[in-house]
């Protein structure tokens, strides 16, 4: 691997043995990097994991990576990617884990999550998605953890989320959700955590709360909930950790 280590980075080799495949690279951080320098990549067949996050890259540079069947986890975090590279992605069956939060993907972007019927995670934190492509997560019936966090959806978006039944933690802080997105949340079965901070929810959205019947975790700092309902809240489901801040 004199690829990677002339980057300065160690490969994680499966049973962490020498001699054994590459399957994990982390290369997060490499500002310099260029999309020709990705090239090495194309070669790691058995590559399981990957880490491109806060590295200056483009489409250009997923076109080494297009071929990796066996890649489950794949972080482009504050890239430069576009629709035009997640199109590239389609073979990757296998992906379960996605971050495509702060890159230059749109809401097209999101109708090539049918690509990857075992994605269990998926940030798309930060993107100018819009409430109608959420319907694209229809096909994600595996999403176990997905992250909405300031994006521009507002409650009716909140409609394509009710078929996601697998569903544990929803990251929905900085974006226009209120009271009535709650009501279309309630009949998640699954839900353990839920992100509401600097939301519109009220005092009146904790009634639907309620109905969640495995959540475990509620995060409501920034929020116009009192504190007398909070109380209440508390009292009511000891169990149930709330994060006021």
């Amino acid at each position: 691997m004199a690829a990677l280590e002339r980057l300065g980075r160690k490969p994680v080799r499966a049973n962490q043995r020498e001699g054994q495949p590459v399957v994990g690279v982390n290369l997060a951080g490499l500002k310099g990097l260029q999309d020709k320098d990705l090239a090495f990549l194309g070669d790691l067949s058995q590559l399981e994991s990957l880490r491109l996050s806060f590295v200056p890259v483009s489409d250009a540079g997923l076109a080494h990576i297009r071929g990796l069947g066996e890649l489950r986890s794949l972080n482009l975090y504050a890239t430069n990617i576009t629709d035009v590279g997640l199109e590239m992605l389609g073979g990757l069956a296998k992906l379960e884990s996605l971050c495509l939060a702060k890159t230059k993907v749109t809401a097209k972007g999101l109708a090539y999550l049918k690509h990857w019927p075992k994605l269990r995670k998926l940030n798309l934190a930060d993107l100018p998605i819009s409430n109608e492509s959420l319907a694209h997560l229809k096909q994600a019936q595996s999403l176990e953890e997905l992250y909405l966090t300031a994006t521009p959806i507002t409650d009716v978006g909140l409609d394509h989320l009710r078929e996601c039944a697998a569903l544990k933690k929803l990251y929905l802080s900085e974006t226009k959700v209120g009271d009535e997105g709650l009501k279309r949340l309630a009949g998640l079965p699954a839900l353990e955590l839920l992100e509401l901070m600097e939301t519109k929810v009220t005092d009146k959205g904790l009634d639907y709360i309620k109905e969640m019947k495995e959540l475990k975790t509620l995060h409501i700092e920034r929020t116009p909930i009192t504190d007398k309902a909070i109380k209440e809240f508390r009292k009511a489901f000891p169990k149930l950790k709330v994060d006021r801040g």
